[in-house]
């Protein structure tokens, strides 16, 4: 699968670039920071946020600390707003239930 194929993969929700980045993550790093900044899905009222998605294609990497910094700096951005900070804000959840303190710490001064 090429870079193409995967962020398109990746904005429909598609399996299949869990699958390609489990096998070659460092291929698709670049797409899957992109993708933990910008909103993914077509309608998140119907569909969800991509949480998810990002958060297993996250976890092909041995270390989330790039993803989790980009998140928490888009976090604390005026300008992230609606569907895009509930994603930020459900895949942080997702990293502190994996006991990553810093998203952790993040959620909860964003809630204090």
């Amino acid at each position: 699968m090429n870079k193409k194929e995967f962020k398109r993969a990746m904005l429909c929700g598609l399996g299949r670039c869990i699958l390609a980045c489990r096998n070659d993550p460092e291929r698709y790093r670049a797409e899957v920071l992109w993708g933990c900044t910008h909103q993914l899905a077509y309608d998140a009222q119907c569909e969800g946020s991509r949480a998810w998605l990002l958060h297993e294609l996250v976890s092909c990497y041995p270390d989330a600390a790039p993803f989790r910094d980009a998140l928490i700096a888009a976090l604390g951005r005026k300008s992230t707003w609606g569907w895009l900070r509930s994603q930020i804000e459900e895949l942080l959840i997702y990293m502190a239930d994996g006991g990553d303190e810093e998203a952790e710490k993040a959620i909860r001064d964003e809630y204090e």
